[in-house]
C-alpha cells in the first residue's frame, strides 16, 4: 500500500527539471498538483464531463497550431477503492477484485472536443516513461537523469513547439491517445500534464 501511495504522489507531484527552453531546475518554476481535483480527494474519480473551468483528466487525441488548439477526449480516472468499485459496476473486473496498479479508467464515449490553448501554456512530459518524454531536450533528460534539482524528476516542461511535432509524428486517433490532465481557466486551456500509468 505504502508503495502505492509513492508512485501516486510521484506521479501527481509536478516538479520541473528544467525544459526545451534549457532552463536548470532551480531556475525552473516549480508547480504542486492538487492532491484534490475539482472538489474529489484520491480515492474518487476525475468529472466525467467539461463543464467550465477546472482540472480535467482525458487523451489528447491531436491538436493545431494554428490557431492553437487540442482535440481532447475527457475521459474518468479513479484511484484506491473508487476504482475498484468503477471497475466492478463497468464488468472490467469480478465482484471483490481488484484493479491492476491501482488505477482504472472509464471512457465510453470517446467524444472529441476542440479547446482553444491560452497564450503560452504549460505543457510538461511524464518522466522517465511517458508517451511525451521521447520529445523533452537532451538536456533536460540529462538533468533528469543524473537527479538534478532539489526533487527526482516527476514532470518535466516541454516546449510548446516540441509538443505539436509530438502530436503531429504520431497518430492518435485511431487510439485512445496521450493521457493528460487539462487545466482549464477563463474557457482556456493554461496546462497540459501528461499523466503516467504504469
Amino acid at each position: 500500500m505504502a508503495r502505492l501511495a509513492f508512485v501516486a504522489c510521484a506521479v501527481l507531484a509536478l516538479t520541473a527539471c528544467g525544459g526545451d527552453e534549457g532552463g536548470s531546475p532551480e531556475a525552473s518554476p516549480t508547480t504542486t498538483a492538487q492532491t484534490e481535483t475539482n472538489g474529489g480527494t484520491k480515492g474518487s474519480g476525475s468529472p466525467p464531463t467539461i463543464s467550465g473551468d477546472g482540472r480535467y483528466f482525458g487523451y489528447v487525441r491531436g491538436a493545431k497550431s494554428e490557431p492553437p488548439m487540442i482535440l481532447f477526449d475527457v475521459a474518468q480516472t479513479f484511484s484506491g477503492e473508487a476504482a475498484n468499485r468503477a471497475a466492478e459496476e463497468d464488468g472490467a473486473v469480478p465482484p471483490g477484485e481488484a484493479v491492476p496498479n491501482d488505477h482504472y479508467e472509464r471512457n465510453p464515449e470517446q467524444d472529441v472536443e476542440q479547446l482553444k490553448l491560452a497564450a503560452g501554456p504549460s505543457v510538461t512530459a511524464a518522466w522517465p516513461a511517458g508517451f511525451l518524454t521521447r520529445y523533452i531536450s537532451r538536456g533536460a533528460r540529462a538533468k533528469c537523469e543524473k537527479g538534478a534539482g532539489p526533487m527526482p524528476c516527476t514532470q518535466v516542461p516541454l516546449g510548446l513547439e516540441s509538443f505539436f511535432k509530438a502530436i503531429a509524428m504520431n497518430d492518435l486517433s485511431a487510439d485512445r491517445g496521450i493521457p493528460v490532465w487539462v487545466t482549464i481557466r477563463d474557457g482556456l486551456v493554461e496546462s497540459v500534464d501528461e499523466q503516467y500509468f504504469p
